[in-house]
């Protein structure tokens, strides 16, 4: 009789650790395909409201005293958050006058950010040195569009 309570003992002890260590098995498990399941669908929410937006425009001079006019071949165009000095970003017009900022992120959960773009142009006439500044009105971007923003600089 003591080694039948024995043996049952040991056999329920047995069964009781094997379905144990399953249970961690299946705990790890299925801590796993939750964790990745928030964090894939936690990404899906956050981008779904992320779009961009692009600003792009031509560039051109005037002159007033010699009446020279053109295309600002190879200006510096920044474009900036609302009237702030400081630029977010920065490209080079190419040989026509052409600018491009290609992505402005655009969060479609908040506010929407006005912006400002300016450009520089140098050039030079009989030696001396002419810059070229202008300054353009505010735009706000508001996610998957285009919007064109011509400059006319003035010495």
């Amino acid at each position: 009789m003591l080694i039948s309570n024995n043996l049952c003992t040991f056999v329920t002890q047995k069964i009781f650790i094997i379905n144990y260590q399953k249970f961690k098995k299946m705990k790890r498990v299925l801590i796993y395909t939750c964790l990745f399941f928030t964090f894939t669908f936690y990404s899906c929410e956050e981008e779904k409201n992320i779009v961009n937006s692009v600003i792009q425009g031509k560039i051109t001079y005037e002159e007033g005293d010699s009446g020279w006019e053109g295309d600002a071949k190879n200006a510096t165009v920044k474009l900036h958050i609302g009237q702030e000095e400081g630029a977010v970003q920065e490209v080079t017009a190419n040989d026509t006058g052409f600018y491009i900022f290609p992505k402005i992120t655009v969060n479609l959960d908040s506010a929407l950010t006005d912006y400002t773009v300016s450009a520089e142009f140098r050039m030079q006439i009989g030696g001396t040195p002419i810059i070229f500044i202008g300054r353009s009105e505010v735009v706000t971007p508001k996610g998957k569009d285009t919007i064109v923003c011509n400059l006319h600089l003035i010495k």
